[in-house]
């Protein structure tokens, strides 16, 4: 069965969680389309670094949530203005190229010379280069396969800039980093074009490329409801969102009442594991052990710390306040 669905919901958790779902209950012989956007949030990679991939204090500052996704790839910038669409097939009827084929149909119908480069990528050439639109990410496991990307309809690219140029934090990670590019709007290359005839095209090019789809509602029912739910309290936690970050460290030098320190802190799972090198290291690793790596729960530690400690602390505490409690 082929089918397509367009949400309505633009929580970015309950959208993912939606998207989880259907990925999860699809039948042998199917394959969907589903259409989606998001309210602002900056949404990441399965495996990637959120503290080298984003500028998390501005984010917390203008409440733009960090969303970590369930498939690879880099990080994005998500608002209404971005379009979402998720193709999901089993072994069976899943088709990389078909996929791709049916979003660049439907712009090509739109007047939109776009093309699709190595790297998956979406872009529009121009005399000083191609511009990209639309980047795409995978997930496989046994018997079904996800690809979803995005479309740059009418982003605010200033936020999107803002928001993916994190401060440089002198972080050693094996994380999968973004890889930046020159990105470009499709309304100004079809000004007037709105989300609701960008999703009609894509369920037009779709049947075309398919065959008759069915045009399903999100999911209703309340067993529905409750997997969706669960899914989607395990995508805002903090667990998921920072916990899930491969091991990093980040070298540190702080000004602290006692004089200027040199630190190396690893973390992982998004937690302190040690602190190195200096003669309060050790120490400060008892301390801090398995606090998660975040401004407002060292300065918790700092309050029943050594008085000689304490200021190191919270100079930590200042230095890595770029995840504050705002983004748990």
């Amino acid at each position: 069965m082929q089918a397509v669905t367009t949400l309505i919901s633009t929580d970015p958790w309950t959208n993912l969680a939606t998207e989880q779902y259907l990925f999860e209950t699809l039948g042998a012989d199917d394959h969907r389309l589903l259409i989606w956007r998001n309210s602002p949030c900056v949404v990441i990679g399965r495996h990637q670094n959120p503290w080298l991939e984003c500028d998390l204090s501005r984010m917390a500052r203008d409440g733009v949530p960090l969303v970590r996704r369930t498939s690879g790839g880099g990080a994005v910038y998500h608002d209404p203005g971005n379009v979402n669409f998720t193709f999901t097939g089993s072994e069976s009827t899943f088709n990389l190229d078909r996929q791709f084929a049916v979003v660049l149909a439907a712009l090509h119908g739109l007047g939109i010379p776009a093309g699709r480069n190595h790297r998956n990528d979406l872009v529009i050439p121009g005399e000083e280069g191609p511009r990209k639109f639309s980047g795409s990410a995978f997930r496989h496991t046994r018997g079904r396969s996800l690809h979803h990307g995005t479309l740059l309809l009418d982003a605010d690219l200033e936020r999107l800039t803002a928001y993916l140029a994190p401060p440089l934090l002198g972080i050693t990670s094996r994380s999968i980093a973004s890889v930046r590019a020159t990105v470009v709007n499709l309304a100004e290359l079809h000004p007037g074009l709105r989300f609701d005839k960008l999703a009609a095209r894509l369920g037009d090019a779709y049947e075309r490329e398919f065959g008759p789809a069915v045009h399903l509602a999100p999911p209703a029912a309340a067993g529905e409801d409750a997997t969706i739910a669960r899914h989607r309290e395990e995508l805002c936690s903090w667990e998921w969102r920072f916990g899930k970050t491969p091991a990093f460290t980040r070298e540190l030098t702080l000004a602290a009442p006692a004089g200027e320190h040199r630190l190396v802190v690893t973390v992982r799972n998004g937690r302190i594991e040690s602190v190195a090198p200096g003669t309060a290291s050790p120490v400060l690793t008892d301390t801090l052990r398995g606090v998660r790596y975040a401004g407002n729960d060292i300065a918790e530690r700092a309050a029943d710390a050594p008085r000689e400690l304490r200021g190191l602390l919270l100079a930590l505490a200042e230095a890595v306040s770029h995840a504050p409690a705002a983004l748990r």
